[in-house]
């Protein structure tokens, strides 16, 4: 909405809707977003910032529309965003006057690149109805037990015999766990079968264990006082409600409707 929203998505075909709300943010901006009155409401925002800060976007603004100056652009955008006394609605129009818009109503919802799928214990893709997930706080014993049992390359029958990390579903879990020197070391290792399944194994069992420790060492605050979850969870649905009730009635006023 009147917000910067990004979005991790879980599968490809979920873009479809990213971008169909893109369209209609498109869509909407370009109809109403010619507010009547723009520039002298403009004049208004701008006056709210203060006697310094407003002198100083209007020397930005000349630079980034007479001259092309984008450094100008981005210290002006920087400043708007750390204008925290001044209204989202203000900040939404100064903006769009800076880039010689109208005002933005609806910004372009961004997808975060395709993240890769974590492997689960079983050689998928992890998840937690097929039960092959690793949990924040899954005990050390259950991870131990559960990566000892993980399959690795099936061409490795005995000790002696060489590996292929690439081809080791416990291999892709190091990528997410084991730093990158110790990662190299474990691949010579595997190549060279002067490393065993078993001790490669160990290895990722270890650092597992000793990441989800520090996850619940940082989570004990929160388990300790529940009202505190409630608190920070309230504090963000405060923050939410007012940055969409203003965003709702922007559109309400941009589309006439008063009640």
């Amino acid at each position: 909405m009147g917000f910067n929203a990004t979005f991790a998505l879980e599968t490809d075909d979920k873009v479809s809707y990213v971008e169909l709300s893109r369209e209609i943010g498109r869509r909407f901006n370009y109809i109403y977003g010619r507010e009547d009155g723009f520039e002298e409401k403009a004049q208004e925002s701008i006056n709210k910032l203060g006697e310094k800060k407003a002198e100083l976007y209007l020397q930005l603004l000349t630079k980034f529309q007479q001259d092309g100056n984008e450094d100008a652009a981005e210290r002006a955008r920087y400043m708007l965003e750390d204008s925290n006394n001044l209204p989202f609605g203000d900040k939404e129009r100064l903006l769009a006057f800076l880039e010689n818009k109208s005002k933005v109503y609806f910004n372009e919802t961004q997808c975060l690149p395709q993240q890769e799928k974590i492997t689960g214990t079983d050689g998928s893709i992890m998840r937690n109805r097929a039960q092959n997930a690793i949990e924040m706080r899954t005990p050390a014993e259950i991870i131990e037990e559960k990566i000892r049992m993980m399959t690795t390359d099936p061409a490795r029958v005995k000790r002696t015999d060489p590996g292929n990390p690439e081809k080791c579903p416990v291999w892709k879990l190091h990528y997410e766990y084991t730093p990158e020197e110790t990662r190299q070391l474990l691949e010579l290792g595997c190549l060279s079968a002067t490393v065993g399944c078993l001790e490669c194994k160990q290895k990722l069992s270890s650092n597992i264990i000793s990441e989800q420790q520090e996850i619940i060492k940082r989570a004990e605050p929160y388990l300790a006082d529940q009202m505190l979850i409630r608190r920070i969870l309230n504090d963000g649905n405060n923050k939410a409600s007012k940055l969409v009730s203003e965003t709702l009635t922007m559109v309400k006023d941009a589309i006439r409707i008063n009640y």
